[in-house]
């Protein structure tokens, strides 16, 4: 096969995200012909105009290097015009602070009708202040056709996204994320993708949702059960079926914490992962909470512990190992009970006798 125009180490440079060598390649100088712009959309286009770090620094480089922001595309386009329908707004934003000039037309419209056809309101409300007043007038047109286009299309991709989330589908999620779905919305039951993924103990989709910029504590939108909750929760079902179907949700508490999951967030009820885990009797689940920084004497809203919740459901290994980290024998709930009470109520007599000896009081 014989070379193409796009065949050259500054090409293979931009396809392959690698700012360092497009660094050196330019200050070797490296040519900036507008084939260039085949590869660097290309690269944009995957991840639907959103900014990579590395594709965020490329970009910086061309510019600095004398690219024109306004050139036309093979499509007949700009660069500006496709971030603007992707409603790409952080990209946008940057084109538009390096010079890329919101009233160049190119195939009768600008990059505000681009925007505004799609229903992109955010990219058009940025735009619009930059546009001039005929341009503007033009687009406002299309805005109400487009903001309709943008709630149904919307709609019909989240609904997609949360049936490959729960189905596990990764080539689908893989697709869908691609094409601009906000991996934080909340389904109809007010759960995000990542809570569940986390209820389903799906650590690959969990992973994935991750990688693509979920909030690893952004919980139910009514209960504010955070992902770790989820997981911490799911644990116990987990537990009754078998090994394996217990160690997928430890999986994906430790890919939750090592994301950044703040594990003493509470629910709206003043629930903690660590309380949850230790009502599932999850031995594994309370070492990974305590092990990165849950704490032992953290209170419900009515005051209850995550040592009372261990004793009332009879766990003494849980028990155990929750006063090895510190917890407090004595704490009372808004009831007046303690973790020996709550034992004694569910006639849990090894805690019971454990508790005692240990020097808990009676009530």
């Amino acid at each position: 096969h014989g070379k193409t125009i796009t065949d050259t180490p500054l090409n293979h440079a931009i396809t392959h995200e690698s700012p360092e060598i497009v660094k050196l390649l330019l200050e070797a100088g490296a040519g900036l012909e507008n084939f260039v712009w085949v590869n660097l959309s290309e690269l944009l286009q995957k991840s639907n105009y959103k900014f990579s770090d590395s594709s965020r620094e490329i970009l910086s480089l061309i510019i600095d290097a004398g690219i024109d922001l306004n050139s036309t595309l093979e499509n007949g386009k700009t660069l500006l015009m496709h971030t603007a329908a992707a409603g790409a707004i952080d990209t946008v934003k940057f084109l538009v602070e390096n010079g890329a000039d919101a009233n160049v037309i190119r195939r009768g419209e600008c990059a505000l009708e681009s925007a505004a056809r799609l229903g992109r309101k955010e990219v058009y409300e940025y735009l619009a202040p930059l546009t001039s007043p005929e341009l503007r007038a033009k687009a406002e047109k299309e805005l109400p056709e487009g903001l309709t286009y943008r709630e149904r299309k919307d709609s019909q991709l989240l609904n997609a996204f949360m049936d490959a989330v729960g189905s596990g589908n990764i080539e689908l999620l893989q697709n869908i994320l691609a094409d601009g779905m906000n991996v934080d919305a909340f389904n109809t039951d007010g759960n995000t993708a990542l809570c569940i993924a986390a209820i389903a103990g799906d650590a690959s989709v969990a992973r994935l949702i991750i990688e693509a910029g979920a909030d690893v504590n952004l919980g139910n939108e009514t209960d504010g059960q955070t992902p770790l909750i989820y997981a911490a929760g799911f644990v116990a079902q987990a537990q009754h079926f078998s090994e394996d179907n217990e160690a997928k949700y430890i999986k994906s508490i430790q890919i939750l914490i090592n994301a950044g999951a703040n594990v003493n967030l509470s629910d709206r009820d003043g629930y903690r992962p660590l309380t949850i885990a230790a009502s599932s009797k999850s031995i594994k689940a309370v070492k990974q909470l305590i092990q990165a920084g849950a704490d032992v004497n953290a209170k419900t809203n009515d005051g209850w512990t995550a040592l009372s919740a261990a004793a009332s459901v009879g766990s003494i290994e849980v028990v155990k190992l929750l006063l090895q980290a510190g917890a407090s024998l004595n704490v009372r709930d808004d009831y007046g009970k303690n973790a020996l009470s709550y034992a004694r109520e569910e006639e849990h007599s090894e805690i019971i006798q454990f508790l005692l000896e240990a020097g808990a009081q009676e009530e």
